[in-house]
């Protein structure tokens, strides 16, 4: 249901449908996913940047894990 709007072809192109930081998503974007073509790049700027905080995100508990092991010794 969600996707069937989100890629609703008569609504309007423009409309933001996620605004993550300053990047935001319009419907135009998410219409050339799953389509045998170019990705539209704001579609995969943000994939990568969603990568990248996750990657950040367990290197710093990793870190902290790490940190906590050797603390005791």
């Amino acid at each position: 249901m969600l996707l069937s709007y989100v890629l609703d072809h008569n609504r309007p192109g423009a409309e933001v449908i996620v605004k993550e930081g300053d990047v935001c998503l319009t419907r135009e974007d998410f219409w050339s996913l799953g389509l045998p073509q170019s990705m539209e790049s704001n579609i995969g700027n943000t994939c990568l940047k969603m990568v990248q905080e996750a990657t950040q995100r367990h290197v710093r508990f990793s870190t902290d894990i790490i940190g906590l092991l050797f603390s005791f010794e």
